[in-house]
């Protein structure tokens, strides 16, 4: 009889410890799944260039335009605006790097 309340008492406590183990699983997975939806997002913002009268036209000129742009994209795709990286080009198109969080 006694050999029967130790197996029982070892089942409960050996439960308690799966149980502890599935709940502690179940968190890591609830982190997870939190910060996994604060995502940055990152995309290049096409500069349309071309040569008129021996200058290159932008549509993007500047780091204004870069940063008024993705701020509108960010928006746009329900994210705050974070930062940009902008990098002029002399005879190409320009680079536009916008980062939403």
């Amino acid at each position: 009889m006694e050999r029967n309340i130790n197996k029982i008492r070892r089942l409960a406590k050996d439960s308690r410890i799966i149980l502890i183990g599935i709940l502690l699983l179940a968190l890591v997975m609830l982190v997870i799944a939190i910060l996994g939806s604060g995502e940055k997002r990152i995309f290049e913002i096409e500069d349309k260039c071309g040569k008129f009268v021996n200058l290159i036209s932008h549509t993007i000129e500047d780091e204004a335009a870069c940063e008024t742009r993705c701020r509108a994209q960010c928006i746009g795709i329900d994210r705050k605006y974070d930062k940009i990286e902008f990098e002029k080009s002399g005879e190409e198109c320009n680079s536009c790097t916008c980062f939403c969080g």
